[in-house]
């Protein structure tokens, strides 16, 4: 399948962990890694910063995005403290950087993208492509729909 440039899919990341370059910005999970070396990142937990990057990234509320992760409250304020995420918090974090990287070369444009995101869509049942991405098939699922629209397919 061919996949839109610039998504950060098996590309080059930039910062200090799994930014998926975009133009003249970039979706920031701090870091400048390579294939095997982001999943060791995220094996060994990203940044807590991380979350309040992407958050701020994407015009999301930190604490929404602390819930896709599947993080409750008292767990964040725990991971501030730590300064870390876990390992299936950070892979959470960096497939939804991944997707809204996906989401905003589809779309063209950041804005058009977070709206996209955070909207009801009936290609997922009328759910929100965000509600979709704490799991790997919801993911593939959200993946699949910007593909669609990215070849013209429109359900």
């Amino acid at each position: 399948m061919r996949r839109p440039r610039g998504t950060g899919w098996g590309g080059t990341f930039k910062g200090h962990g799994l930014a998926a370059e975009r133009g003249a910005g970039s979706l920031v999970i701090p870091g400048e890694v390579r294939g095997r070396e982001t999943a060791e990142r995220v094996r060994a937990g990203l940044p807590y910063r991380s979350l309040h990057e992407v958050a701020s990234a994407w015009g999301l509320n930190p604490h929404a995005v602390a819930e896709i992760l599947r993080i409750p409250e008292r767990t964040l304020a725990r991971r501030r403290q730590s300064g870390r995420l876990r390992t299936d918090e950070s892979d959470r974090l960096a497939r939804l950087a991944r997707v809204a990287a996906l989401a905003e070369s589809v779309f063209g444009d950041r804005e058009k993208a977070s709206r996209w995101l955070q909207a009801g869509n009936p290609a997922l049942g009328g759910e929100a492509p965000l509600d979709r991405l704490d799991t790997d098939p919801g993911s593939r699922e959200v993946e699949a729909v910007l593909q669609r629209i990215a070849h013209g397919i429109l359900d």
